[in-house]
C-alpha cells in the first residue's frame, strides 16, 4: 500500500510540473524519473553526479527526492540561468540546492576518487573513457543511469556500436534495466541505449 501511495505522489508531482510556468522544463528523463528514489537510496547520502547536466532537469528531480546532487558540465550558464529564472516551487527550490561543478568531461582529468560517489546520472552525452571512471568512482550498490541520444537523423554518429555498453559495463554492473534499439540504417552497427546498472 505504501509503495502505491509513493508512486501516486510522484505522479502527482510530475503532473503539476506543467501547471507551473516554465517548470515543465524540469521534467526528468524516463529512467531518472522511474529509478530516482532508488538512486537516492543506493547513494546512502553520498554525492550523486549529474554528468553533462545541461539545464538541470535530472538534477532537480534527484535533489527533490532527497539526493545530494552535483551537476557537472563544461558550461554551467544554462543551469545557472534556469535556477534564477524559475518561479518559486518545490522543484525549483530543489534545483537551487544542487552543487555546480564546471568540468571539461572530454579533456579534464576525472576528479573523483575510487568509491567516493553514490550515484551517476549520464543522459544524452556519451564519452566512452568516462565509463571506467564511473565504475571506479561508484560505491558498491550505487546506481549508474545512462541514456544515449535517440537515433534520429545524423544522431547515429554519436551512438555506440550495438552491444558495446553491455560489454563495457557488464563486468562491474548488474543491469536493472537495459534497452537497446539498433539503428535501421544500411551499413551502420549502432544502437541507442537506456540502462540502469548497479555497481557490484
Amino acid at each position: 500500500m505504501g509503495q502505491k501511495v509513493r508512486i501516486y505522489n510522484l505522479k502527482k508531482v510530475m503532473g503539476k510540473l506543467a501547471e507551473v510556468n516554465g517548470e515543465d522544463r524540469l521534467t526528468p528523463s524516463p529512467a531518472v524519473r522511474k529509478f530516482g528514489q532508488e538512486i537516492v537510496s543506493a547513494a546512502g547520502g553520498g554525492p550523486i553526479l549529474d554528468v553533462a547536466c545541461g539545464r538541470g532537469r535530472n538534477s532537480a528531480w534527484v535533489s527533490y527526492l532527497g539526493g545530494c546532487v552535483t551537476a557537472i558540465d563544461i558550461d554551467l550558464s544554462g543551469i545557472s540561468a534556469h535556477r534564477n529564472d524559475l518561479p518559486p516551487s518545490t522543484l525549483a527550490d530543489a534545483l537551487r540546492r544542487v552543487e555546480l561543478r564546471r568540468l571539461d568531461l572530454v579533456n579534464d582529468p576525472w576528479p573523483y576518487s575510487p568509491s567516493s560517489v553514490g550515484g551517476v546520472v549520464n543522459i544524452h552525452f556519451l564519452h566512452e573513457p568516462l565509463l571506467k571512471a564511473f565504475a571506479r568512482s561508484l560505491v558498491s550498490g550505487g546506481l549508474l543511469v545512462l541514456e544515449t541520444v535517440d537515433a534520429r537523423g545524423g544522431n547515429y554518429l554519436q551512438l555506440p556500436e550495438a552491444g558495446f555498453l553491455r560489454k563495457a559495463l557488464g563486468e562491474h554492473f548488474e543491469f536493472l534495466l537495459y534497452r537497446e534499439r539498433e539503428v535501421r540504417t544500411s551499413g551502420v552497427n549502432a544502437a541507442s541505449v537506456r540502462l540502469v546498472g548497479k555497481r557490484r
